[in-house]
Formats: structure tokens, C-alpha cells, sequence
């Protein structure tokens, strides 16, 4: 079988400032570059569209417009973190489409940011509802045209070139990746420490020009409390919730009863908004209260329900799948000129669930956002949704 590309996985297997507003400018003037505070992260992604020498000068945590979970409702916990329903214009409906995919984007050329002694990592909160992420993404979107659940580019893709990225610092807690990318140019990561992400530190594609050198990865992510069913269900939200407000009287079949739209929104509004309750009390979801949604959802091993790696490079497109058994011909669909050198990683841990899928007419049965239709939970061999 001979594929358009090919997979190349380095699978390691599987204070706060209290500075015044002038002296904040100062010390950017001094080190000349911008220094990068919380307050940069307020609204949601900071857009880097400018190039230049950028520099953390606060530890971030990327948690926009988080919500007080005692007085929020369940509607509004289940939208949480959402752009588009904010309805914020600096946010391109089609480029977040699936949310805040990113504490930075770097859409230009020629950018560098440096650690600075700092760190910077999703909050738990943002991390729950927020289940594709990259710290840095160094692209305008996460996906090249056409390829993704979604549509993601509206005007053009920009991919960032001559990017570099120095510690000493942190590249904290993500719901996916440190950095990711795709049809980057020249990219250089150096002496950053990488942990707590739970599917890899770096993952880029169709990469021209790769160093990662000196770098420290102890551990990625152990204690994530839900599988990724729960992505698939904040993600289909969306659409029920579409479907409610255009045709309210819609009924369904669901294991074998019918139930109306109006009913099974508000059941996915309130399971969702129960795991989010839970794990933010307890770390899990409790399932003496809520045993629906911990059958559903929950995680029995703490680590990531699919493939991990420390770095991972890959050629054009998103990295899914099994790997290539021929490499492609065409070198502008590969990777090349990398170098990955004295990095340090421990403790990469993962439990893959392969999921059973259906497959009509040749096509594996996807929902709306790509999700696979489960008919059959692997984990404690049951059908799913089916006919007593």
C-alpha cells in the first residue's frame, strides 16, 4: 500500500509579577523583547501575527472567562470556554471552531519566545472542556485546508517559519500537545522542560527544518479522568443544540425508545455539566452520584485512551491512523532535516482503547465532528445503545 505520506514517531514509548506597568515596559525595552503576562491570555489565544522577540515574564495559566461552577448553570457550564458563542470577532469562526485550540498561535514569520525562567499550561478547567490543545500551535489554525472534523480555514493557512522556542522553563499541563504544527520551516526548541501534556511534548508535520536539543520531558499527563468519549459529547453539543432550536418537536430512537430532542439535549447538558462538577471536587467523576456519566465516561487508567509520544514528526496531514507501510514519493508531502538530539524522557504513559467501528458502503461511520459511532465499549466488552 503506498501512502501520501509518511510517519516518522520518536514514540519514547509507549508570580505572579507584582512589577509596575512601567517597569513591566522597561524590562521588555531592556531584554528587547515583549514580555507576555496573564493578561495577554484574558479573552482566550494570543494571536502572534507580528514578528519579533517575545518573552514569558509571568507563569501563565490559560484559563479564559472561567466560571464560577457553585452559580453557573448546567447550560452555561457545558458551553464554557466556547469563542464562537461569545461571540468574540478577533476569534475566526471557522479557524475556532472547536474552541480555544491554543494558549499562543504564531501565524508569522520569524518569531522567537523565550521561557524566561517561566512556565506556561492550560488550567484543569480549560483542560476538561477543551480536549484538542497545544500550548503553542504554530499555525492560524490547527489543521491545513480541508483536512480535520471541520473546515478550519477561512482565507488563507498560515504556518509560522524560523520559529524558536528557549528555556530554561516549563511547558505545562495540556489536553493534547505542547506544540504542534503544520507546514512549519526552521524550527528550533531548546532546553525547555515538557510535562503533563497527555499525547506529546512536540508533534509537527511536513516539518522543513527540525532541532530539538536539550530538552526535559519527566512525565506527561497521569491523572486524566475522562476518556474520549467526553470530547465526543461536548462536541456534538453544538449540534443538538442546533437542531433543538430549528426543529423542536425532532424526536429519535435511542436504545430502543424514542425520546424528543428537547430530552436528549438536556440530558447531554446535564451529563456534561456533572462530570465537569465532579472532577473539579473530586478529580473523578463520582459513581455512586452520577453512574450514567461514569460509565461513560470515565477513565480507569488515568492516562490518555490513545497514542503517546514525546516528539513526533510526521508528513503532510494530520498524524491518525496506523503507520505507512511505503514511504511517499513526493518530498514536498515529508519531513526533513530533523534533528532531535541529548533530550531527556521519562515516564510516557498511555492506554490505547481501540474503538470497533461500522462501516457502510466502504466508510467508517463518523458523527458530525468525526467522533466513531460506538456500538461496543472494549473496556468492559457491552454493546452500546442497542435493542434489549
Amino acid at each position: 500500500m503506498k501512502l501520501s505520506s509518511t510517519l516518522i514517531a520518536f514514540a519514547l514509548l509507549t508570580k505572579s509579577t507584582t512589577a509596575s506597568a512601567k517597569a513591566r515596559k522597561a524590562e521588555a525595552v531592556d531584554h528587547g523583547a515583549q514580555c507576555l503576562y496573564n493578561n495577554h491570555f484574558t479573552d482566550g489565544t494570543l494571536i502572534i501575527d507580528q514578528p519579533g522577540a517575545y518573552k514569558l515574564c509571568d507563569d501563565i495559566v490559560f484559563c479564559p472567562h472561567n466560571m464560577d461552577v457553585d452559580t453557573a448553570s448546567d447550560e452555561e457550564i457545558a458551553s464554557a470556554f466556547d469563542p464562537i458563542e461569545q461571540g468574540n470577532p478577533k476569534y475566526n469562526n471557522n479557524e475556532y471552531a472547536l474552541g480555544f485550540f491554543a494558549a499562543i498561535s504564531v501565524k508569522a514569520d520569524d518569531v522567537s519566545i523565550s521561557l524566561n525562567g517561566h512556565s506556561i499550561a492550560q488550567c484543569r478547567e480549560h483542560a476538561l472542556m477543551q480536549r484538542f490543545f497545544a500550548v503553542i500551535e504554530l499555525a492560524s489554525a490547527p489543521f491545513t485546508p480541508g483536512k480535520g472534523p471541520h473546515d478550519f480555514v477561512s482565507s488563507t493557512f498560515t504556518p509560522a517559519k524560523n520559529f524558536e522556542l528557549t528555556g530554561p522553563g516549563t511547558v505545562g499541563l495540556s489536553s493534547h500537545h505542547g506544540i504542534h504544527g503544520n507546514e512549519n520551516e526552521n524550527v528550533l526548541i531548546s532546553g525547555v522542560t515538557f510535562k503533563d501534556f497527555e499525547v506529546g511534548a512536540v508533534s509537527l508535520n511536513n516539518v522543513k527544518g527540525l532541532t530539538i536539543k536539550n530538552c526535559n520531558i519527566p512525565n506527561n499527563r497521569h491523572d486524566v479522568p475522562i476518556l474520549g468519549s467526553f470530547s465526543a459529547a461536548l462536541k456534538i453539543r453544538p449540534y443538538l443544540k442546533r437542531l433543538l432550536e430549528t426543529n423542536p418537536d425532532y424526536s429519535m430512537t435511542l436504545g430502543g425508545s424514542v425520546k424528543s430532542v428537547t430530552e436528549v439535549y438536556n440530558t447531554l447538558v446535564q451529563h456534561i455539566a456533572n462530570v465537569y462538577k465532579d472532577v473539579m471536587q473530586y478529580g473523578i467523576i463520582d459513581q455512586a452520584i452520577h453512574p450514567d456519566e461514569y460509565q461513560l465516561y470515565n477513565n480507569p487508567n488515568q492516562v490518555i485512551d490513545g497514542p503517546c509520544y514525546a516528539f513526533l514528526v510526521h508528513g503532510s496531514g494530520p498524524a491518525v491512523g496506523g503507520f505507512g507501510e511505503m514511504q511517499a514519493t513526493d518530498a514536498s508531502l515529508l519531513s526533513n532535516s530533523v534533528e532531535i538530539v541529548n533530550n531527556n524522557v521519562q515516564n510516557i504513559k498511555c492506554f490505547t482503547n481501540e474503538v470497533l467501528a461500522t462501516v457502510v458502503d466502504g466508510g467508517v461511520q463518523n458523527d458530525a465532528r468525526g467522533a466513531i459511532m460506538q456500538f461496543y465499549n472494549a473496556l468492559d466488552e457491552a454493546y452500546i445503545g442497542m435493542d434489549e
